[in-house]
């Protein structure tokens, strides 16, 4: 490495000390409590755990929402992008509805008593079809695990879309379709059996974010899953939160840890059967001669448009599901009187409004000042780690840099809570914060480690040639000239303190409230009003933050592309 580059050894030591405190310290306290666990505890204790009823449905149900609905978000993903290859411009904005706000969308728009329902309701009765309420009923049932199933698959799959897209701007696919219409695979056989192998192959890292989430999940099950039994995770945290069944929480969360690891061995395993099918499908050819031919009355240009057509439907469907769920959300935050038939509310009124104005706006402070704390303070630690990687010459493993998001986050967060609990009684905030961090700060490695590692080094040698310091290069050159997505990472990162749940609600204890935590709190109850509210007041903050860091980065960019 060009030694007018490096920065002074003790500058360069201390860029260390964020890996320790984000990733070190707290997977130390994690394997200590688990270890602790399993040495104090004898079978007796492990006996009496699996007899309660409820625990081995709650993990079938479980290991179902960390697979189910990461295979049908991925493969859906695939679908369209077969269709697509182009990122619609609206895609990036589906990643600010948060969890939850979606989950009580979906559920206002699909459950008994909403939208859809009530539209449906109003047609039986018009039309006079006596099987159309059955069917109804058999569709539009209650919180129950295919709801939460399709909740996941549908919330989820924006997020693998655009990962895939990433990956396959970095792929040469053009060139993959070239080679495949020269060997006489048409365009979707080319896609599913070359480019989907190599698409599964670097999507690992985010596919078992996705997957250990669903596995982990609490605040969406709470809205939209079953209550009894619930999904362990949820048991686990009621476990926690109950005096004298703290020996069942942390059994259940050793239980959901290694859960994990058989997830993801399972998606490994998945990883290496679709590259064994691919393997296979190309080493066999295709076979020309038996291959259907198009009629010619079909080859038309009229049939051709109605084809690109019918390709974006997909789209549009999936995107009106989304758009519906917020204005589900705001119909319902301002309704007075809606009857069970009638297609819309026939009156309104600010009354919800005008009564929880004064909670809502304690949360919404709350959550404004911890995510800029936290997005800011992780943006600074994962630009420190960065800039210690590039003097090393050596990369840090992004595994190592997500390990909080391939790990179940309610045993992370209860090993965390039970070695500080003793100092969170003077000080929630500093350890609600730091808690944020660690996981704002994994999403922020994995939307800037890219831009920062690519960056050119040639304006860090010219700069260095005309005198410049190495602080002074770091500051004056990459880091304007890093400025657009950097901002960028400090939105996702704020996004991801949003909508940090059990964080907030074990390390807070009632005491620190924020969107979220209310949002999730009336959703459970379906107070149908309040949950609206919530909703829409946690999709605000994220959606405000990106519009101003999309902004901003373009600005960045425009003055870059200027100054060069």
């Amino acid at each position: 490495m060009n030694k007018l580059l490096e920065w002074p050894k003790i500058s360069i030591a201390l860029l260390a000390l964020p890996a320790v405190l984000l990733i070190g310290l707290p997977l130390v306290a994690a394997v200590w409590l688990i270890i602790t666990i399993l040495t104090q505890n004898g079978s007796q204790d492990w006996l009496l755990f699996l007899s309660v009823g409820s625990v081995l449905t709650g993990l079938v149900y479980s290991i179902a929402l960390a697979i189910i609905p990461t295979l049908l978000a991925l493969y859906s993903a695939f679908w369209l992008l077969a269709r697509m290859t182009k990122p619609p411009a609206w895609m990036a904005a589906l990643l600010a509805i948060p969890h939850v706000a979606f989950a009580i969308g979906l559920s206002l728009l699909l459950l008994p008593g909403g939208w859809i329902s009530r539209v449906w309701l109003g047609l039986d009765l018009q039309l006079q079809i006596p099987l159309l309420t059955p069917f109804l009923s058999a569709i539009f049932t209650d919180k129950s695990l295919p709801f939460l199933l399709v909740t996941l698959w549908l919330k989820e799959l924006p997020f693998l879309l655009l990962m895939a897209l990433i990956v396959m701007q970095q792929l040469p696919v053009r060139e993959w379709q070239q080679v495949g219409a020269s060997f006489g695979y048409r365009a979707p056989q080319t896609f599913w059996r070359i480019i989907v192998p190599q698409l599964v192959r670097r999507l690992r890292l985010p596919i078992m974010v996705v997957a250990i989430y669903g596995l982990a999940v609490v605040d969406v099950a709470l809205v939209a899953g079953p209550n009894l039994p619930s999904p362990l995770a949820v048991q686990v945290l009621q476990w926690y939160q109950q005096p004298g069944s703290e020996l069942f929480a942390a059994l259940g969360s050793v239980v959901l840890l290694v859960a994990s690891a058989l997830v993801l061995l399972l998606f490994r395993g998945h990883e290496w059967l679709h590259g064994q099918c691919a393997r296979l499908a190309v080493t066999r050819g295709v076979n020309i001669a038996g291959q259907a031919t198009l009629p010619s009355f079909v080859q038309g240009p009229g049939i051709a448009r109605l084809r690109k057509f019918l390709a974006q439907l997909p789209f549009a469907a999936f995107l009106v599901v989304q758009i519906a769920t917020v204005i589900a959300l705001l119909l319902w935050s301002f309704t007075a009187a809606w009857p069970n038939t009638a297609l819309l509310p026939t009156s309104y009124s600010v009354a919800n409004w005008q009564w929880e104005w004064q909670p809502l706006q304690e949360v919404l402070w709350n959550s404004l000042w911890i995510g800029v704390v936290v997005a800011s303070l992780a943006t600074v630690l994962v630009l420190l780690m960065l800039e210690w990687e590039y003097q090393r010459g050596k990369r840090i493993a992004d595994a190592y840099m997500l390990l909080p998001l391939l790990v179940p986050q309610l045993p992370l967060v209860m090993a965390w809570h039970m070695h500080v609990a003793p100092f969170t009684l003077a000080a929630p905030a500093f350890w609600l914060v730091w808690a944020h961090t660690v996981f704002a700060a994994a999403y922020i490695w994995l939307t800037l480690a890219a831009s920062y590692r690519n960056f050119p080094n040639m304006w860090l040698t010219q700069a260095a040639t005309l005198g410049y310091s190495a602080p002074q290069r770091w500051f004056k050159v990459r880091l304007r000239m890093l400025a657009a997505p950097i901002v960028l990472a400090w939105s996702v990162g704020f996004s991801v303190s949003i909508l940090q749940y059990l964080p907030t609600l074990i390390f807070g204890a009632g005491r620190i409230l924020t969107v979220t935590t209310e949002a999730t709190a009336y959703g459970s109850g379906f107070e149908r009003s309040l949950a609206a509210i919530y909703g829409l007041a946690q999709i605000a903050w994220p959606l405000i933050m990106f519009v101003v860091a999309a902004i901003l980065a373009n600005k960045y960019r425009v003055h870059t592309i200027r100054g060069a």
